[in-house]
């Protein structure tokens, strides 16, 4: 408001300035009315200020009160009674109000005051300027006359240029009366005042220039048509000239050519001579009554024309004389050169040819001297040849001999090659012999020293005996190996050689190093490239020796193969037969030393037959007992021995069993069976022999009472295991009966709380769980033995079947939990965007339906609505990436709940009983997500199209309103030019003289001409206002008036222009005589018939529309000119009748004859014109009617193809899309008849006569049928592809109810099938009850694979029905031909379905995916059934081992329990001699069950070995376990029982059962308290290693490093498990059991180890698991986000490349520019396009960042509460690197960089093109008239100065209109500095050459004004001489 009353301020002081002093003198007044018009101007500007301090003043006012009510209301309403009453509300000051109620009528008592003394100013300024010019007198002289004229034009444009002034009088008067409606009076009288003297004013310059006009108006002169003819003359001595100058090259096409041309210059030089004797005759007559200057001037001309003429005549008879003989000349010489060709091109193709190559060498070496004597013989002719080809060169008419000589050296070089060829052939077989005989000799060499070889190789004997002879022969076969060594050498020279002769050979066979032939007369113009000619010197061997490659099939290569092979079996042989005698060798070795140990085996044997034990007495047998051991120990002592030597004969047979024969594997196996079995026999018989020795008794012990306590402690264990069996069951149903996530936020919620209580109640059973398995475990291994064997297998199977079930409820709770978490995140994600995006999709769908109620009408808001529509279309585009991040979360969720689904179908599969799975009922999908998904991408799709459909619209509204609103202001204007012009002919009186009366016939008849030519601007003015009605009906009653306005004026006008010019026809038929008139029509009708022949005959017609129309108008104009001179013919008549009648008879008689001669020709004219006006009209109907039909057709026929070939029209259902169909196939067959009208309309014009060029109507119908044609096609094909596809989904569904009933019954075989047991009975069961089964399964494979293929045919069927038939564009027929004009499409507009509709995957079709289902449950029920068949077997096999493996591990783990748990034995002798006869019977024992523990130890190995991959690792580790356990126990208890057997007789009066026992109990309590202590401190190990751990990092790399970093840690925590519950059972059960003998520190210390460990673990154990599962997520996100990343980066670097180039090459002229325009605009499209993936990306790394951050606050906070102050206070975390953050930033920035730089690109592009377009109009149009300048000035510059001052007058009065004309083009050469300067400006790299080409137009128009100024100073000049001759001669 400051600013804008400081402008009024000051603009009220300059308008006090203005209106101070009035001027007096026209100069003064003029500066006032510009300086007070520049005033008004800027107050009109600030109008728009003061309305909006008006609305912004008032929206203060309004708010004031409005917060002066709310604070009235919030006193009354809160505050009490008496505030109210003592509390005053200051007054309402109105300060705003009143300031711009002042501002508003200060402004309009400024805008009154400067319109009121602007419309006085301009009145003054009128009046003295029309007073000064309208009352000048008329001058004489041409120049006064032209400078009165051009100052009545200046006058002229400055009051057009006050027309704004008046206008904005209009405007401010209208204002004023609006707000003042008692001064309207007043106002509208001073208004109609300042109107109606501003139209006298114009008046008055109308009349006034048509009066200054009139007198400069003046005749053509006499000499005009001699100086044509001259020039005529002139212009062919040119022609002829320029064929002369021609540079005719030696070549017949050419020659010919040019002698055509000089006949046809003869032809048309004759053609001239009648008209030079018609100009003689014509000018004869004036000969006679010239003066005799001008006579001899006339004469002059006329003699010379006749010169010219017989010059030019001669000389060209000449020319073509001698051309002729030129042609003959080259023909023969062509002919000659091509029989040189002739000889020798077969001879060097004979050469050349292969055929050559493969004759014998003496043959080949004949036929190349041949060749040679018949190239010398040829010598002759090539002289011959080289004498023509002098003739031709010395020819005159030849300028250009290059190509005869081009043809001769062509043959020379020709010949020169010819002679290498010889040379090279030559040379060639001299080497071939040379090699050839190398060859031969070293191959026999080496094939005679290969035979000797063999024949000593045969010789040799091939049986060995004994070791010596195999010895002899090896030192015989070494020998022989180095010779054939040596021989090597040998192979590789016939090699060598070989490869020499082939190479030779090979080198014959390829292409001579030659120029290519060509032969000369076709060689052309080129040059002949001379490759110089390099004789090679003959090769020595060595060089040819260099090719390492022969092919196997030629004879060389056999013979060489043959020779190497004979070698390498050779050497093979040997090699064999030397290999053969090593093993040998080798093989009687080892079986010598084998047999020595079977000796000693026999030996030992009989040993401990001879000092077995047999005595009874304890002395003698101990004795016995010593020195069988002795016996025993050395047998031990051979184990290991023998043991090698078994190895290294079994090894000896693996590694050599091929080269062995059956009787050495015989002796080499039985030899190692002998020595194992031998020995095994021997180690059991002195085993059992020393026990039975040892040992006398075996002790039984049987406690009662320990089977009692065992028995009770089982019944305890079993009521605690079904209690938490129970409690499990009961977890089992809650995880059983919950249904599938939903797709509510409510509800998975509640599903998130009840799966955390769940999970708490499940982790506080979980020690109860593992206490009671761990008792069972303690349980069975102290007291197992004492149960019954079933009653202990149950107990363990239950205890198992506890833990393994507690585990797979604790895992399945943490899974469950885990997804259940993330799956509410996702969901409110998704419903958060989803909220946003469907409130900005609603908002926008309104705002368009909003938009497209009301199209603007105005043109320019039309515009500004279709900026705004593009404007929100890239809105609509940069919300693409919400919706795909909308697609994307909601796909995750719904995979994510389709996995949980199935997480839920296979728990309860697999652990749900069979009828809860029958009874339980699953609640069906919602699909919410999904449904909303696409109800967002329907309605995104629908939005996107709508709003580009109304884009189109609004485009094609504003294209064609521009274009109607161009043709009417266009239109507009040429008929105010044409009415002022008109006018000014009306205004012109009529002469009284027939040359002046002639005159104004003329000029009018050409103004008439011109308004004929300018009717069909009038059409196109009607045509595209009914386009613009057709897209904008509201626009009709505005279009209406424009073009009734524009109809009527135009006939007002034409109808002036025929009522002057028959009145101007009637003045001249008066003013004429009979005779005069005669001739005058005799000569219009001369011209009449010949417009009339140009118009019938000698103009092409083309069957298009506008070339129509304009012969029509052709046609009118000749019409016309007819219908004018039919008064003057009537006139004529009249006049020669009474003539007639008056006259001699023969006078009368002539006259009539020439009267008749007159009427018939004018009848023939007048009929032949109507006629070819009839034939141009129908031919016009016809063709509308003909596009009319056309247009109507294709406007059905288009969008029925359309629908046809689009991807959606077979989308459908089946029922749907065939009633499409037939609806189709009716329509075609009732657009049948109109197709055969068009044909029959079509084949109408096409037999038209006058119908020279057709091309436009038969492309047409081309098109029309080929569109027709496509139709029927699409049909058919459409037809075909409906059956396919019924067909095919018939067959589908049959297939797929068949297959989904055999797949539902098996499926619930499979449920039905129980669990795989443990126990072998049970497996066995199961085992047949599965074969079935699974023969089942593989017999219904076919049926599968037939289903499959079936839906594949479906699928197939389906895909190609989806696409698009024809890519091909469909275009209107009558656009076909025709050039693109503005608003034309050169292809269909994309239709919804090329459009991207969703950002769901779709990648597999529903028939694919229901075949893909069914085939992944066959392949499911097929996997599970044979896994299981599989599994039951080998189960069957491995607990069969397994059982028998634990019956043994019972056995020793109680023999093992008896050696250990046996009681201290007291001091006495006789418990000490009891416990030690105990002992010995256990050793007996043991030796009697050694052999088959070891016997099954075995086959468990080899089981192991055959089954390891198909085991399970527990299972596998399980066996090895028990094997190895196996082993040791027996070797443990061996070793126990022996050193127990020892000890006692070592310490029998030694032992104490108390020390024993105190022992015991300090080592079980330091092994547990180690262990508590080991495991805290892993621990807190492992606490360290978790808390070290860094946050997430921004690559995804390294996150996956953390993942799989804290997988190892976290697989570590969960390894540990089992030890940590066990140490803590094993630590409780020692405080149980024995916490009573511990010390209190020491009991305290364990149970406070075990609270530590337990909570800890716990803790830890949580959270790691916790934190993989974080750590998985992200992981997944940022790789996703990274690809994503790289893929937009991928992107936008090539596009920041393209940028960066078209940014470097901007083209410098239109079309280029155009074509940059467009690509450009589809690079701006794809640029737009990418900011919807970046706005995604944006959105989805910053929800990637945002779980970066809760991730660190998570370990932090975890960090915290475990980790002590010293580890928190050293520990550095990693800040955050921003990396990613920066690199989006980054991919943000430099978007937005090239998407600022595109857009402005395009802007600049469009400014260049507008620009460039100008700068060509102006300079073309400046051109065109300087050229035509040009072309005039001449004509005027050689005319003689005349002598007559009359003459001299005509002259400067026609160089005066050449001047005038001149003078008004000057606009044209400002217009072209102007748009120079502007383009310049714009671009400046085009500056030089701009403004070269403007400079250069200037300069011509400069040179042609100052040539005109100095011709008029002459003629100036000239006409003040002869004024002053002739008055002195008046003097005289």
């Amino acid at each position: 408001m400051a600013k804008f009353e400081e402008w009024l301020q000051s603009a009220e002081r300059n308008l006090d300035k203005l209106t101070q002093n009035v001027g007096t003198d026209l100069d003064t007044l003029k500066k006032q009315v510009r300086n007070l018009r520049d005033f008004n101007q800027e107050v009109f500007t600030h109008k728009s200020d003061l309305g909006m301090i008006s609305m912004t003043g008032q929206k203060f006012v309004k708010d004031s009160a409005s917060h002066r009510n709310t604070l009235a209301g919030f006193r009354s309403s809160t505050l009490s009674a008496q505030f109210n009453r003592s509390f005053r509300e200051s007054p309402d000051q109105r300060i705003v109000l009143n300031k711009v109620n002042e501002l508003n009528t200060r402004y309009e008592r400024l805008q009154t005051t400067g319109s009121v003394h602007q419309t006085t100013l301009n009145t003054l300024w009128m009046y003295e300027t029309q007073k000064r010019l309208m009352n000048e007198a008329m001058g004489v002289e041409p120049e006064f006359l032209e400078r009165q004229i051009e100052r009545i034009k200046s006058f002229q444009t400055e009051v057009a240029d006050h027309a704004v002034d008046i206008e904005r009088v209009q405007t401010v008067g209208q204002d004023l009366v609006s707000t003042h409606q008692e001064l309207r009076r007043d106002v509208e009288k001073t208004l109609n005042t300042i109107t109606e003297k501003y139209n006298n004013l114009n008046m008055s310059y109308d009349v006034r220039i048509t009066t200054l006009r009139t007198r400069m108006t003046q005749s053509h002169d006499v000499m005009q048509n001699l100086d044509n003819l001259s020039q005529w003359l002139q212009n062919m001595e040119q022609k002829s000239d320029a064929i002369s100058s021609v540079s005719l090259p030696a070549k017949k096409e050419p020659l010919v050519e040019h002698c055509t041309q000089q006949k046809k210059f003869h032809t048309e030089l004759q053609s001239l001579q009648p008209m030079i004797e018609s100009a003689h005759t014509k000018v004869a007559p004036l000969l006679k009554e010239a003066e005799p200057e001008t006579k001899r001037t006339i004469e002059t001309k006329l003699e010379s024309i006749s010169q010219m003429y017989n010059k030019l005549h001669k000389s060209n008879e000449d020319k073509i004389k001698t051309l002729d003989d030129t042609v003959n000349q080259l023909d023969v010489l062509e002919t000659t050169i091509i029989e040189a060709d002739e000889f020798i091109i077969p001879l060097m193709l004979e050469l050349h040819s292969p055929d050559l190559v493969h004759l014998e060498p003496q043959q080949a070496q004949k036929k190349i001297q041949e060749t040679k004597r018949k190239l010398e013989l040829y010598g002759p002719k090539m002289e011959r040849l080289n004498q023509m080809l002098t003739q031709v060169k010395a020819n005159p008419a030849i300028r250009d001999t290059s190509n005869v000589q081009i043809m001769f050296d062509n043959v020379t070089f020709n010949l020169r090659n010819l002679d290498d060829l010889v040379d090279q052939r030559h040379q060639q077989f001299d080497e071939l012999l040379e090699v050839q005989e190398r060859f031969d000799k070293v191959n026999k060499e080496a094939s005679d020293t290969m035979a000797d070889m063999e024949r000593g190789f045969q010789r040799l004997p091939t049986t060995q005996r004994d070791q010596r002879e195999v010895r002899e022969q090896m030192n015989v076969v070494e020998p022989m190996k180095v010779d054939a060594q040596n021989f090597e050498q040998k192979v590789d020279e016939v090699t060598r050689v070989g490869q020499a002769l082939e190479k030779v050979k090979q080198e014959m066979l390829e292409p001579l190093n030659t120029a290519p032939i060509k032969r000369s007369v076709t060689f052309g113009a080129n040059q002949v490239i001379e490759i110089p000619s390099v004789r090679k010197p003959r090769r020595t061997y060595e060089q040819m020796e260099q090719s390492m490659y022969i092919p196997d099939e030629s004879p060389i290569g056999e013979e060489i193969s043959l020779t190497t092979n004979r070698y390498h079996d050779f050497s093979k042989n040997l090699n064999n037969r030397i290999d053969n005698l090593k093993l040998a060798d080798d093989y009687m070795q080892l079986l010598n030393d084998g047999r020595n140990f079977v000796d000693w085996e026999d030996q030992a044997d009989v040993r401990l037959d001879q000092t077995r034990p047999t005595s009874s007495e304890p002395d003698t047998l101990a004795q016995e007992i010593s020195v069988f051991r002795d016996v025993v120990d050395d047998i031990d002592a051979h184990r290991n021995p023998i043991s090698d030597r078994v190895l290294r004969l079994e090894q000896f047979l693996n590694e050599n069993r091929p080269n062995l024969s059956s009787e050495q594997i015989r002796n080499i196996q039985d030899l190692i069976s002998q020595l194992r079995d031998k020995y095994a026999d021997l180690q059991k018989k002195s085993g059992l022999e020393l026990q039975n020795a040892e040992t006398n008794l075996t002790q039984l012990i049987a406690d009662r009472k320990e089977m009692e306590m065992a028995k009770e402690r089982s019944q305890a264990l079993q009521q605690s295991i079904l209690a938490l069996d129970n409690w499990i069951s009961q977890v089992e149903n809650t995880l059983g009966s919950e249904q599938p996530q939903r797709e509510e936020s409510s509800p998975l919620n509640q599903k998130l709380d009840s799966l955390k209580n769940l999970q708490g109640d499940i982790v506080s059973h979980k020690e109860p769980v593992a206490r009671t398995v761990q008792d069972v475990s303690h349980f069975l291994e102290q007291l197992g033995h004492r149960l019954a064997p079933n009653d202990r297998s149950n107990l363990q199977d239950t205890a198992d079947r506890l833990q393994s079930r507690y585990d797979v409820v604790d895992r399945e709770t943490n899974q469950r939990l885990s997804k259940v978490s993330y799956a509410a995140d996702d969901l409110g994600k998704f419903d958060r965007e989803g909220n946003t995006f469907d409130d900005w999709l609603g908002e926008a769908e309104r705002q368009l339906v909003q938009s497209q109620r009301s199209v603007p009408t105005d043109l320019q808001q039309l515009d500004g609505e279709l900026k705004k529509q593009q404007e929100f279309a890239e809105n609509i585009s940069d919300h693409k990436g919400d919706l795909k991040f909308i697609n994307m979360t909601g796909t995750k969720f719904e995979e994510n709940a389709k996995d949980y689904k199935t997480d839920l179908e296979n728990f309860r599969s697999n652990v749900m009983p069979r009828d809860f799975n029958r009874s339980f009922r699953e609640n069906p999908d919602q699909n919410m997500i999904r449904e909303r998904c696409v109800n967002l991408n329907d309605r995104y799709g629908q939005l996107k199209t709508s709003n580009s459909q109304y884009v189109i619209r609004l485009t094609e509204i504003l294209n064609r309103q521009t274009k109607h609103e161009h043709c009417a202001k266009t239109t507009d204007g040429w008929l105010t030019d044409a009415r002022s012009q008109l006018d000014t002919l009306l205004i012109e009186p009529v002469s009284a003289e027939p040359a002046i009366l002639q005159q104004q016939i003329d000029r009018l008849k050409s103004f008439h001409d011109d308004v004929v030519v300018h009717s069909d601007e009038v059409e196109e003015v009607k045509e595209t206002g009914e386009s613009l009605l057709q897209v904008q009906p509201d626009l009709r009653s505005s279009v209406s008036r424009t073009v009734e306005d524009t109809v009527q004026r135009y006939q007002s006008l034409s109808g002036d222009i025929d009522r002057r010019l028959s009145a101007l026809q009637d003045a001249l038929t008066r003013s004429q005589s009979v005779q005069d008139l005669l001739s005058n029509l005799l000569k219009w009708l001369d011209q009449a018939e010949r417009d009339l022949h140009m118009l019938d005959k000698g103009t092409a017609i083309r069957v298009q529309k506008e070339p129509l129309l304009e012969h029509y108008q052709q046609f009118k104009i000749v019409k016309n000119d007819i219908d004018n001179h039919r008064p003057v013919l009537d006139k004529v008549n009249q006049s020669a009748d009474q003539l007639i009648q008056t006259s001699e008879p023969k006078v009368a008689q002539l006259i009539q004859q020439r009267l008749d001669e007159v009427n018939r020709r004018f009848m023939d004219v007048d009929s032949s014109t109507n006629s070819c006006g009839e034939s141009i009209s129908d031919m016009t109907e016809k063709l509308g009617e003909f596009e009319k039909e056309v247009n109507s057709l294709e406007d059905w026929e288009l969008p029925v193809l359309q629908s046809l070939e689009s991807a959606t029209f077979m989308r459908g259902e089946l029922t749907e899309t065939a009633g499409k169909l037939k609806d189709h196939q009716r329509q075609v067959e009732s657009h049948v008849p109109q197709l055969k009208r068009i044909r029959v309309l079509g084949e109408e014009l096409l037999s038209n006569p006058r119908a020279s060029d057709t091309s436009y109507v038969v492309s047409v119908l081309q098109n029309v049928e080929a569109n027709w044609e496509s139709l029927e096609d699409d049909i058919v094909r459409r037809n075909k592809q409906l059956e396919e596809r019924e067909m095919a989904t018939k067959h589908y569904l049959a297939s797929s109810k068949q297959t989904n009933q055999w797949i539902d019954s098996n499926e619930r075989k499979v449920r039905q099938l129980q669990p795989v047991s443990k126990d072998l009975s049970t497996v066995q069961i199961q085992l047949q009850e599965v074969i079935p089964i699974c023969d089942d399964v593989e017999a219904y494979e076919p049926s599968i694979k037939e289903h499959m293929e079936t839906g594949n045919a479906l699928d197939v069927i389906l895909r190609s029905t989806q696409t698009p038939i024809s890519t091909i564009p469909h275009r209107s027929s009558t656009s076909v031909g025709v050039g693109k004009r503005s608003g034309d499409r050169t292809r269909q507009r994309p239709t919804y379905d090329q459009m991207e509709q969703s950002f769901i995957s779709d990648d597999y079709s529903s028939t694919k995916q229901e075949v893909n289902q069914l085939v992944d449950q066959y392949d499911e029920i097929r996997s599970k059934v044979l896994t299981r068949q599989e599994l039951l077997a080998l189960l069957v096999q491995y607990l069969d081992i397994d059982t028998q493996m634990d019956n043994r591990k019972d056995w020793l783990t109680t023999l093992d329990k008896q050696l250990s748990g046996r009681p201290m034995v007291r001091d006495d002798m006789p418990s000490l001699q009891r416990e030690l006869e105990k002992i010995q019977t256990i050793l007996r024992e043991l030796n009697n069950h050694r052999g088959p523990i070891l016997e099954l130890l075995n086959s468990g190995d080899v089981f192991l070995k055959v089954n390891r991959d198909k085991l399970a690792s527990d299972q596998r580790q399980d066996m090895e376990r028990k094997i190895e356990e196996i082993r040791r126990l027996l070797e443990q208890e061996y070793d126990t029982a022996d050193e127990m057997r020892r000890d006692l007789e070592e310490r029998i009066r030694r032992l104490k059962e108390e020390m024993d026992e105190q022992s015991k109990l300090e080592l079980q309590f330091l092994e547990t308290s180690t262990a508590l202590t080991d495991l805290l401190k892993w621990l807190r190990v492992t606490e360290e290693q978790v808390c070290s751990q860094q946050p997430l990092m921004d690559s995804s790399s390294d996150v996956g490093r953390q993942t799989e970093k804290h997988k190892m840690v976290n697989s570590d925590i969960q390894a540990h498990s089992e030890p940590v519950q066990q140490v803590i059972q094993d630590a409780q059960q020692l405080i149980k059991a024995k916490g009573h003998r511990l010390s209190d520190e020491d009991n305290s210390k364990l149970k406070d180890n075990i609270q530590h460990l337990r909570s800890r673990y716990d803790v830890l154990n949580r959270h790691s698991t916790e934190r993989l599962s974080r750590l998985e997520f992200c992981q997944q996100d940022l790789t996703k986000d990274e690809d994503d990343l790289k893929e937009f980066e991928d992107w936008l670097r090539p596009a920041e490349e393209e940028m960066d180039r078209i940014l470097r090459n901007i083209g410098t002229d239109v079309k280029t520019l155009s074509a940059q325009a467009k690509d450009h605009q589809n690079f701006k499209n794809d640029v737009v396009t990418h900011s919807a993936d970046l706005k995604y990306l944006n959105k989805s790394v910053t929800q990637y960042l945002e779980t970066s951050q809760t991730y660190r606050v998570f370990i932090t906070d975890f960090r915290q509460l475990t980790m002590p102050k010293q580890f928190l206070r050293s520990f550095n975390e990693n800040t955050d690197s921003g990396a990613l953050k920066n690199r989006l930033s980054d991919d943000n920035a430099r978007y937005e960089r090239l998407k600022v730089s595109c857009i402005d690109h395009a802007h600049l592009l469009d400014d260049l093109v507008d620009k460039h377009r100008s700068y060509s109009t102006s300079v073309s149009t400046a051109e065109k008239w300087l050229q035509v300048a040009h072309n005039t000035l001449p004509s005027i510059l050689r005319e003689p100065v005349g002598a007559e001052t009359a003459t001299i007058k005509k002259q400067i009065e026609k160089l005066n209109n050449f001047r005038t004309e001149v003078a008004d083009h000057h606009g044209d050469i400002d217009a072209v500095q102007q748009t120079a300067h502007d383009l310049s400006e714009t671009q400046p790299t085009v500056r030089p050459e701009v403004q070269n080409e403007s400079d250069d137009i200037v300069s011509r128009y400069q040179s042609l004004d100052a040539q005109l100024a100095d011709r008029d100073r002459v003629l100036q000049k000239a006409l003040a001489d002869s004024q002053n001759v002739h008055a002195n001669l008046d003097e005289l």
